[in-house]
């Protein structure tokens, strides 16, 4: 049974029409980035590449981990890093004894699928060399997600080395948003539908949207690290997130499902007992 924390949140969330918050943003045809703020603005460090910003956290009171998340933040190619983002990456640092790293990649409308992709490869050849592969566990969330998984195909591809595990919370496998069981779940659904596929044409640029460097629910999935994949039953997304990984699991990639029934998108960044839980789990996965 959901707690009460969720149901304040969702029904706030609902009552104050947020779903309608990312097609207002994007009307507006500008990226929007957050930065760690509070005590916790003192414990992420910042570098960049090429111009972007990469943030690093490590568990308090100790020496850099060589044990890396590579996580891949969500937003819908609409947002950079979310506010809501930072707490959780410094809980993951502490539950898991790891350092977290996250690129705040470039996003559209400047940057399309072909640029955001490539610059995630070469980011995270960057942080193998740094760290070594063996070391790192490679995640993203939503639309994160997404690129993480065009990341470890392009890895495929290319015959080059890939982690032991991709980590996927609430992942946006299918940009074009054609799934006609979409409409099954929007009433319960923090995101809308067409907010969603405008978002997607534009990150796609030149390619179709469902390419599978944009969609990766249309590509080949053979050889792909071990999946966990973590989904809320009443996701928008929920339907594609089922959808990929019964193919992902026909095509023999090993695939590790949490389906959390009562949870929407995304809850595992709100102030919620069930947050609490999934990043518990998720810890337990980084080594």
């Amino acid at each position: 049974m959901p707690s009460l924390r969720h149901h304040i949140i969702w029904t706030t969330l609902r009552l104050t029409r947020f779903r309608y918050r990312m097609g207002k943003d994007l009307a507006k045809n500008r990226a929007q980035r957050a930065e760690p703020t509070g005590l916790l603005k003192y414990r992420f460090t910042r570098e960049n590449f090429d111009g972007h910003p990469v943030w690093r956290i490590s568990p308090k009171g100790k020496s850099v981990p060589k044990k890396t998340l590579y996580h891949l933040h969500g937003g819908g190619h609409v947002y950079g890093m979310l506010p809501l983002q930072f707490p959780i990456w410094a809980d993951l640092a502490e539950r898991a004894n790891a350092e977290v790293i996250a690129p705040c990649y470039p996003l559209p409308p400047c940057f399309t699928a072909s640029i955001v992709n490539d610059f995630c490869h070469r980011h995270f050849e960057q942080i193998i060399s740094e760290k070594g592969l063996e070391n790192i566990t490679l995640s993203g969330d939503s639309a994160g997600a997404q690129l993480a998984l065009s990341l470890a195909m392009k890895r495929r591809d290319e015959g080059r080395p890939l982690p032991k595990r991709l980590i996927l919370w609430s992942p946006w496998v299918d940009l074009s948003m054609s799934n006609p069981e979409i409409k099954n779940y929007l009433g319960a659904a923090i995101l809308e539908p067409k907010s969603l596929k405008s978002a997607g044409l534009r990150f796609a640029g030149e390619l179709d949207v469902q390419d599978p460097q944009v969609s990766p629910i249309y590509g080949y999935l053979p050889g792909l690290p071990d999946l966990h994949v973590f989904t809320g039953g009443r996701d928008l997304l929920h339907p594609d997130i089922m959808k990929f990984c019964e193919k992902a699991k026909q095509e023999g990639v090993n695939v590790a499902l949490t389906v959390e029934p009562d949870m929407g998108h995304y809850w595992m960044f709100l102030p919620q007992p069930e947050a609490k839980k999934t990043v518990s789990e998720t810890a337990a996965l980084i080594q």
